[in-house]
């Protein structure tokens, strides 16, 4: 044993202090943090139905993603309870399979240690990575499959072996049984791999064929639930439903989208404004990595080895993954209602993104690196720090419970709930008593009659609320208030998610002659509380 231990070196610890690096980076705040609106869905989803067969009827006539997170949470829960700890772990156990594979993934493509390490430390650190690592949701999970489906396209692509093109296949059906958006990472290897396949090597009809086997095998692997996509996706998007129609935002991306997403990626930040210093410090970083990236081109195509040859082709490979994926989401009709949020469903693309900048890094001079690589992680701690700590401190979305809890003390019989949009209405249910009614004011038109909908789970319109455009002129607020009051008879009213800017459901209040006791907090603590005189 004494003798094993003295042969051990620095080295041999780099990848189990990553590992312990992430695993504290994800579990920091993991319990502490309250469920924000979307994990509670994903619970509340998870939680509510009897059996598999209703929860799967559920997901392919109401539910906009497809269930394999769900599923996995179904199963998790009912072995492990419903604690904020342990819904969240499944994401931090395949975050930190995701930092591991990504030392073996880049050792792979390069074959350089320096370069393993120093991706798995990014993979590790990176904000964004972290942010998804643990939040219940799907997109940790969805990260390790998109990494797992490039490792086995690249092994079989280079060495060849029927068992690395069916573990991409495996990997890619099950990424789209996650998420649809794993759709663009498989368009953008697949065209990778086709161009390998026609312009490239020796047989080319037969790896033509394990090409098209494959993907027609994913094709089929995802066909059980490929007419529920078609039907959510095409067919009644391009109805009206319930004078709520989808928008058509095809054209309509930021100009700075590219610029947006990449920053995203490696930078991530919650908060729109940020410090000046900690602009400063990312400009100064991103200026370091480009210089040392022109230092490592310039130097990288002065000589032609054969390691070179190999390095170039995985570069492509990756450039193509990191590139291709949102240039076909930016034309997707599919991402009209995801404007905000492209960087969850490119998240895939940060993974790529840590790989190439672990190489470049590694064929630094050792003083070189170690000052880019002090300046570049110097520059990620301020943007750690925001996602690490605890979102309840100044984002409202993470103050469900406590909203709850204060309405809960506070309630009296005859009291009425009013959250903003109705899908809402099942997140703040969730930490409210059973006998608390809980209303939507938007849409406008609609007041509860539903298929569906339950205490905890969405009805298909008001889950349809979320993908479209909302009327919500001030005549629609106000006649909606009046039917609420009319139908429920209130002599109190609690509003949830309402700012000052809500000028009109202030206004029909103030018109309509009722007190205002409690006031919402800032933008912290939404909660509204009206009376009648």
């Amino acid at each position: 044993m004494l003798s094993r231990l003295r042969r051990l070196k620095l080295e041999d610890f780099f990848l189990p202090g990553i590992f312990l690096l992430a695993a504290f980076l994800r579990l920091y705040n993991l319990g502490n943090e309250p469920f924000w609106g979307d994990e509670v869905l994903s619970l509340d989803i998870s939680t509510h139905f009897a059996s598999v067969g209703q929860l799967l009827r559920y997901l392919q006539e109401v539910e906009v993603h497809p269930p394999f997170y769900y599923l996995l949470l179904h199963y998790w829960t009912t072995l492990f309870g419903v604690s904020e700890f342990s819904v969240r772990l499944p994401s931090v156990i395949f975050g930190l399979a995701t930092v591991i594979l990504s030392y073996r993934f880049s050792w792979r493509l390069f074959y350089n240690k320096t370069a393993a390490y120093l991706t798995a430390l990014f993979v590790a650190v990176l904000p964004l990575l972290v942010e998804y690592g643990m939040e219940a949701r799907p997109y940790g999970v969805y990260l390790f499959f998109a990494l797992l489906a490039a490792y086995g396209l690249w092994r079989y692509e280079q060495y060849g072996g029927i068992r690395y093109a069916l573990l991409y296949a495996a990997s890619g059906v099950v990424g789209l049984y996650l998420h649809y958006s794993f759709s663009y990472f498989i368009a953008a290897a697949s065209a990778w791999w086709l161009w390998q396949v026609v312009f490239t090597g020796e047989e080319k009809s037969k790896r033509f064929m394990v090409w098209l086997c494959t993907h027609v095998g994913i094709v089929l692997g995802f066909a059980w639930w490929l007419p529920t996509f078609i039907y959510k996706s095409w067919i009644i998007s391009d109805q009206e439903i319930f004078g709520m129609s989808r928008k058509n935002w095809v054209y309509s991306r930021p100009t700075e989208y590219f610029e947006q997403l990449y920053n995203q990626m490696i930078w991530a930040s919650k908060i729109k404004e940020l410090p000046p210093m900690q602009v400063l410090i990312a400009f100064v970083a991103k200026v370091v990595l480009a210089l040392s990236t022109l230092a490592v081109v310039a130097k990288f195509f002065q000589k032609d080895s054969g390691s070179q040859a190999s390095d170039k082709k995985a570069l492509g490979f990756l450039l193509v993954l990191s590139v291709l994926a949102p240039l076909l989401y930016i034309f997707a009709p599919q991402a009209q209602s995801q404007v905000g949020i492209t960087q969850k469903h490119m998240i895939f693309v940060a993974l790529f993104l840590a790989v190439m900048l672990g190489y470049i890094l590694s064929l630094l001079s050792v003083r070189v690196r170690s000052v880019v690589l002090v300046i570049f992680l110097a520059s990620l701690v301020p943007y750690l720090s925001t996602v690490i700590r605890n979102d309840v401190e100044w984002n409202y979305q993470y103050r469900l419970q406590e909203a709850g809890e204060y309405i809960d003390t506070n309630y009296q019989p005859g009291d009425l709930v009013i959250v903003n949009y109705n899908f809402s209405r099942t997140i703040l249910s969730y930490y409210l008593k059973e006998n608390i009614p809980v209303v939507g004011l938007l849409p406008a038109n609609f007041y509860g009659l539903d298929f569906w909908d339950s205490r905890s789970t969405l009805g298909f319109i008001e889950n349809e609320s979320q993908l479209r455009s909302i009327p919500s002129g001030d005549v629609e607020v106000s006649e909606k208030l009046s039917r609420l009051d009319q139908m429920y008879s209130p002599q109190r009213i609690w509003l949830y998610g309402f700012t000052s800017s809500d000028s009109s459901v202030h206004e029909w209040f103030a018109e309509s002659d009722w007190r205002h006791p409690y006031r919402s907090i800032g933008n912290i603590f939404l909660v509204d509380m009206y009376a009648k005189k």
